[in-house]
């Protein structure tokens, strides 16, 4: 009798089978990982690193003349290999014709691959009824899962958020030599496709790089720290979606972007002085730099913009700014206007592409602020204008 097979199962097996499985298992994923010019710096996870031991040149040794001029490799003091480097083979260009540079690692260091790593995790995905899809970045320094949890197993797991947004975690891992796996709560935006970190990232594995380490995925610590961190961001999407209530006049949002500031967001624009030649008094100031700040100014005066899609009783909430603020995040969209505080001249600015790292933690900042300013734990009214921030006299 002929064995029958289901097709349908994933095979994870050897490496070259685990990644053909997880490429068929790829779900798809958050929009906003490759917006905003950060397509770019995507690159593939399906890479098998390439370990070698260093190795040093030595001409001239300071110390030992008997020391023949050459090549070493390093070694520890029983003197094998102790120093690695790791290489992206997939990425080769004419000064890296071997493989782009990942880390330097000592020999207690594990060295697994994304697809090792993933596998599991994908199974149990699968497994759960959850859409999974990684993202390898940093010419393959770094890598992330995001699970996609909004429809578990056919049924929205939470109807009043899951009509607006879809939502997760991410689960990151690195092949730099930093460390651990780690898990942050995701969401996005249905309308607009703004992304949004809506809880810190925590350590969820810490053993995932040394000896012995790689490969024991307990799934009973995965499954639980998937359910808390669930939890945590439907409570945050719903705080969210209540910042609809809290009003902001035009000049809290201003000061609200100084707020920002403070937080690492943005950057304020630099004022420098026109001066009448004559009289020597100041007559405007042309304005240099602060990107996301004139997005964001334009954003709240436009909130049919595409990036960031508020209307009706929201426009002028902290559920507009904070669109604002996450929409020129994600997107990055060319900024226009004046080139002085008087709406003199014209001028643009593209911003500059955040790496995905870079993203998280500036949207992470920004629904952190938004939260302690509509739960007020902070006053808008003891942070100055920008005017004043910019040095600009009233």
């Amino acid at each position: 009798m002929e064995e029958q097979t289901n097709d349908d199962v994933p095979v994870w097996g050897v490496e070259e089978q685990m990644t053909s499985a997880l490429h068929a298992a790829q779900g798809e994923g958050y929009d906003f990982l490759g917006k905003g010019g950060r397509e770019k710096t995507i690159c593939e996870w399906d890479f098998t690193p390439l370990v070698l031991p260093a190795e040093i040149n030595i001409d001239g040794h300071p110390e030992g003349a008997e020391v023949e001029d050459g090549f070493y490799t390093v070694t520890g003091n029983n003197g094998s290999p102790n120093l690695f480097v790791l290489l992206n083979p997939k990425i080769r260009t004419a000064k890296q014709p071997v493989g782009v540079y990942l880390s330097a690692v000592s020999s207690r260091y594990a060295v697994a691959s994304y697809p090792e790593v993933f596998a599991p995790m994908m199974q149990h995905c699968l497994d759960n009824g959850w859409d999974a899809r990684i993202t390898c970045y940093d010419k393959g320094k770094k890598a992330r899962m995001d699970i996609d949890v909004t429809n578990f197993k056919g049924n929205k797991t939470n109807a009043q958020v899951g009509d607006l947004y879809r939502y997760g975690v991410s689960i990151h891992n690195s092949l730099d030599g930093t460390g651990s796996l780690r898990i942050s709560g995701v969401a996005q935006r249905l309308i607009c496709t703004n992304g949004m970190v809506a809880t810190q990232s925590r350590n969820l594995m810490t053993l995932r790089h040394t000896i012995n380490g790689v490969g024991s995925v307990d799934f009973k610590i995965l499954a639980k720290a998937v359910a808390s961190m669930i939890t945590e961001v439907e409570e945050e999407l719903l705080l969210v979606e209540n910042m609809r209530g809290t009003v902001l006049s035009n000049e809290m949002f201003e000061r609200l972007l100084v707020a920002a500031r403070e937080r690492g967001i943005l950057t304020l624009p630099r004022a420098h002085a026109i001066k009448n030649k004559a009289t020597d008094e100041v007559v405007d100031h042309t304005l240099s730099r602060g990107y996301l700040f004139r997005v964001a100014m334009q954003g709240w005066a436009q909130p049919e913009r595409e990036w960031v899609k508020v209307e009706g009783e929201s426009v002028g909430s902290a559920f507009h700014a904070y669109n604002v603020l996450t929409g020129g995040l994600t997107h990055k969209p060319i900024w226009t206007g004046p080139a002085t505080i008087n709406g003199e001249g014209n001028t643009s600015l593209a911003g500059r592409t955040l790496s995905l790292g870079a993203l998280d933690n500036r949207l992470h900042a920004v629904h952190t602020l938004m939260k302690e300013v509509v739960q007020g734990s902070i006053e808008l009214g003891d942070y100055s204008t920008p005017m004043e921030a910019m040095g600009i006299a009233a």
